[in-house]
């Protein structure tokens, strides 16, 4: 058996391996608990922004705005734009929704669908 054969024989072995892991089922009780915790931590940093006046401090009068290239027109809200902005993130959380469509060739076989684009990851 040459080297060549064996490493794609063992390369085959991997790629199968991690197919199985990827689409193996799992609980989905580490998810839920993931996302009540998410969801109350950013309910309280929401909070935290709004009592400790953060985003006037942080967002609208800093000493210094950071410019990427491209984006130089960028600049926040003014007067109680941002406020508003951070209320409606708040209040819009519900609403978002992220949605991928994932493929991946292994070994160059055939492109498989990792993520289901018709689920939405947001929810």
């Amino acid at each position: 058996m040459t080297g060549s054969s064996a490493t794609s024989r063992e390369n085959g072995a991997f790629s199968t391996k991690l197919f199985r892991l990827l689409f193996e089922r799992a609980d989905i009780a580490s998810l839920v608990y993931f996302r009540i915790v998410f969801g109350a931590i950013m309910v309280w940093e929401a909070w935290r922004y709004f009592s400790f006046d953060w985003i006037r401090t942080l967002y609208i009068e800093p000493p210094f705005f950071f410019k990427y290239y491209g984006f130089e027109w960028i600049s926040p809200w003014p007067g109680v734009g941002m406020h508003l902005h951070f209320a409606a993130l708040g209040v819009l959380y519900d609403e978002v929704e992220a949605r991928a469509d994932v493929r991946a060739s292994l070994n160059g076989r055939e492109p498989q669908t990792l993520i289901d684009p018709s689920v939405d990851l947001a929810k």
